[in-house]
């Protein structure tokens, strides 16, 4: 029995052998064998508070309850993911997703999400942006990647009178497509260097007069260290570095 309640990196296989009564966090990164993450799931089921996980092609997973997850990063784009995500929806308050991939027209309900950092949109991929997220209580949205194949409002909905912190790393074309909608509560927007000044007059309609429109990489910078201050439950340096890579080229964030 392992008095443990974090598992960063650490080789999974060799902790599938003990008691796990007290793990609240598990990283398990790209490459875990499925029987051992079911292994360990099975062990910490009842604590386990945010995995972290890429491989859901493993029909086990259709049969996992984690009560007490609350946070959730990784890819989804098979259908047993796409099961697995929409199972623990409702307890969710943060989610990281990148490599979304969903056949049909699926609405999944988030009424407890805050956070929500889609990285789903890669160069030369085949993603398909079909699934739609409702999330009627977000605070945080973050938007990365370079091949964005929908406007953003036909992905995510019902965040409009709750969103405050809007962060869009997308190429300039795709960024309008992220503010069709006003914006009443929003304090801080984060946009690409390249965002014409057309674009951001568009953008400016739809917020309020006490919002903050950051292109330059110094004002992004703080902007991110600002928010995470406020919300540090859910902000990491990966995030800080991918959002100011996307934007800049860079990763000297924090």
């Amino acid at each position: 029995k392992l008095d443990i309640r974090e598992v960063r990196g650490y080789p999974a296989t060799e902790l599938s052998a003990y008691q796990l009564p007290k793990l609240t966090y598990l990283d398990l990164g790209m490459d875990c064998d499925p029987l051992v993450r079911n292994q360990l799931l099975a062990k910490c089921n009842k604590t386990l508070n945010k995995l972290i996980f890429y491989n859901t092609n493993d029909e086990q997973l259709l049969f996992t309850e984690l009560p007490q997850l609350r946070h959730l990063v990784g890819n989804f784009n098979t259908f047993v993911g796409c099961q697995f995500l929409k199972k623990h929806a409702g307890q969710l308050v943060s989610l990281e997703i990148c490599d979304w991939i969903q056949t049909g027209k699926t609405l999944i309900d988030f009424p407890q999400l805050n956070f929500f950092w889609y990285n789903g949109c890669h160069p030369g991929g085949n993603t398909k942006q079909d699934a739609k997220f409702k999330t009627p209580v977000l605070k945080d949205l973050l938007i990365t990647g370079s091949g964005l194949k929908t406007s953003l409002t036909n992905l995510v909905q019902g965040y409009e009178a709750t969103l405050e912190f809007i962060a869009v790393a997308l190429p300039s074309r795709f960024v309008e497509s992220c503010f069709s909608q006003d914006l009443p509560k929003v304090e801080y927007v984060l946009l690409p260097k390249d965002t014409s000044p057309a674009v951001i007059k568009k953008i400016r309609a739809k917020l309020p007069d006490t919002a903050e429109i950051l292109t330059a990489k110094s004002a992004v910078q703080q902007a991110l260290r600002d928010r995470a201050k406020r919300q540090s439950l859910y902000y990491t340096q990966e995030i800080a570095d991918c959002l100011i890579y996307c934007m800049y080229g860079g990763n000297d964030t924090f």
